[in-house]
Formats: C-alpha cells, sequence, structure tokens
C-alpha cells in the first residue's frame, strides 16, 4: 500500500520500479497519484528529483494505443527510461552524429527556441533509428507528448509529438537558431 504523502525522490523511484517489476498497478498508483494531489497540492518534487516523473503517473490508465500491441500510453519503457534519468544514468545511444540523451544531461534552463513543424506520421521513427523517444506529461500545459533530445554538432535539438489533433506533427526545438546546422541535422536524420 502506497502512503498519501509527497514523495521524495527515493519513493518516486520506488514507485517506478514497483510499476516495472509488477509490485504495484496502473490504478493503484493513478488514485495514489490523485491522493498525494487532494492532500497536498503544492508540495511537489523538483525537477531534478523527478517532478515531471510524478506528473506523468497521472496518465498511466490512459488508454492510447498507438503501435501494435501497446495497451496504454505511457509503456514501461517509458519508466524505465523515467528510472534510468533518475538514477543519472546517460543516455549514449548515436546515430549518424546525432546522440540521444536524458534530460539530467541537458541545461534545463537553456532556451529552446520553436525552430519548425512538419507532418511526420510515423509514430515509430526515432526509436526505429536508435533514438528513442520518451512519452509523458512534460510541460505545465499537461499535453500528453513523445520527446527526443538529440545532440548534434554542439546543440540540443528536442524532437516533439503531441498527442493531440497535432499527433501527426513533429516540432523541433532547439537551443540555437543556426539554419544551417538545423539543415545538416534534419538530413542526417532522413527528414531534411
Amino acid at each position: 500500500m502506497l502512503l498519501v504523502a509527497p514523495p521524495d525522490r527515493g519513493q518516486l523511484l520506488a514507485v517506478l520500479e514497483g510499476l516495472i517489476d509488477g509490485s504495484y498497478q496502473r490504478d493503484e498508483v493513478v488514485a495514489w497519484y490523485h491522493a498525494v494531489q487532494g492532500e497536498a497540492p503544492d508540495a511537489v518534487l523538483s525537477v531534478d528529483d523527478g517532478y515531471w516523473y510524478f506528473e506523468s503517473l497521472s496518465a498511466l490508465d490512459v488508454p492510447i494505443a498507438i503501435e501494435p500491441g501497446e495497451d496504454w500510453f505511457i509503456r514501461t519503457r517509458d519508466l524505465r527510461e523515467y528510472v534510468a534519468d533518475l538514477k543519472k544514468v546517460p543516455g549514449e545511444r548515436s546515430y549518424n552524429g546525432i546522440t540521444r540523451v536524458r534530460e539530467h544531461q541537458t541545461e534545463r534552463d537553456a532556451l529552446k527556441w520553436p525552430l519548425l513543424m512538419f507532418e511526420h506520421p510515423d509514430f515509430r521513427y526515432l526509436e526505429e533509428l536508435g533514438l528513442q523517444p520518451v512519452r509523458g506529461i512534460f510541460d505545465v500545459h499537461r499535453d500528453l507528448v513523445e520527446h527526443s533530445h538529440l545532440y548534434f554538432e554542439g546543440s540540443l535539438y528536442l524532437i516533439v509529438r503531441q498527442y493531440d489533433d497535432r499527433a501527426h506533427q513533429l516540432m523541433v526545438l532547439g537551443t540555437d537558431r543556426d539554419e544551417a546546422r538545423l539543415k545538416r541535422f534534419l538530413e542526417r536524420l532522413g527528414l531534411g
């Protein structure tokens, strides 16, 4: 049974690992999330301690089956990514000079400019390149998103798909507006 109290980093990790190994069920964790929010809505974790991963728990029971064999929007592999990020395991998968990194490896406060948005209905594209995106709730709008942090030539790019009426579009944000670098980045991904 989960104690209804604001979690710390250790408890959040225990809940995530319990979801992964089956010690906790999705509906149980969603109920716990809502109970914690009801008791202490302003008592939150820091981003470093997993604030957005805690918020993502509220979407554990969202039944969005995007890919064959999926039952839920938040997949077990997303939960594993949350744990790896909280444990500061580097994400170092690379493809064609582009390196996928985890949130803890980025400068969170670095301004990310919206660079472009385009139609791309292939939901598994980045995953097939080894640049696995992660699903969850990662902003104040509480949108269900899938994103991947990618380093290329010293710049950080964030590729985002929102699961709303723009689910067939990719948005690219970046830490600089160098158009030539962006073009090379997209060409390396096969999107240019």
